[in-house]
């Protein structure tokens, strides 16, 4: 446990709460926040998704597509 979240406990049961009361609403939070970013790209690319329609080709083709970019762009 690092000196900061120490800190916090040593806080939290000089206010009568249990020494670990606190630290899973920080933990909570804080993944939260770090997972932000990811969520608003996440919901960006289903958006876009959502918006470009039904597709006239079939998984296949959309796949095999994929492929040649890949061994294009790769080797």
């Amino acid at each position: 446990m690092g000196r900061r979240q120490e800190q916090t406990n040593g806080r939290a049961f000089a206010h009568g709460q249990p020494k670990d009361a606190r630290a899973p609403v920080h933990e909570t939070a804080n993944r939260q926040q770090g997972q932000a970013p990811a969520l608003h790209v996440l919901q960006a690319a289903i958006q876009d998704g959502l918006n470009s329609g039904v597709s006239d080709k079939t998984l296949r083709q959309i796949w095999a597509e994929a492929e040649h970019r890949h061994q294009a762009r790769n080797g």
